[in-house]
């Protein structure tokens, strides 16, 4: 399991790295250490996770916490629980801010990943 956390898919540009999915993975860790259930919804995360990527992320005009929330899932660590269909951004396969709050979609590890 700790191999799948190590080999993280991290958008990279010449030097700059984006910390956005580790970010998330070590937010959601502490959480779970603290009593959360396996899938937080977004909304309680959101706030949090954008400190974060502000404090540590790249310099950026607005953070985007929806991304690592929507993007981890491609490493095989984070599911998206999806009651409802989500509309996509134009252009790209990420889910809207708005709707995820709208709809309190909730994410986390995968049940094997979080029972470890």
């Amino acid at each position: 399991m700790v191999e799948k956390f190590r080999d993280l898919n991290v958008w990279r540009r010449g030097d700059e790295r984006a910390p956005h999915k580790p970010l998330l993975a070590l937010y959601a860790l502490a959480q779970i250490q603290s009593g959360a259930e396996r899938l937080i919804p977004f909304d309680q995360l959101e706030g949090p996770l954008e400190r974060l990527l502000q404090e540590f992320g790249p310099p950026r005009r607005s953070p985007h916490p929806e991304l690592p929330f929507f993007h981890l899932q491609t490493d095989g660590v984070w599911e998206i629980e999806e009651r409802v269909p989500l509309t996509r951004r134009m252009g790209s396969k990420n889910f809207l801010r708005t709707e995820l709050r709208k709809f309190r979609i909730a994410g986390g590890f995968p049940a094997p990943i979080f029972d470890n």
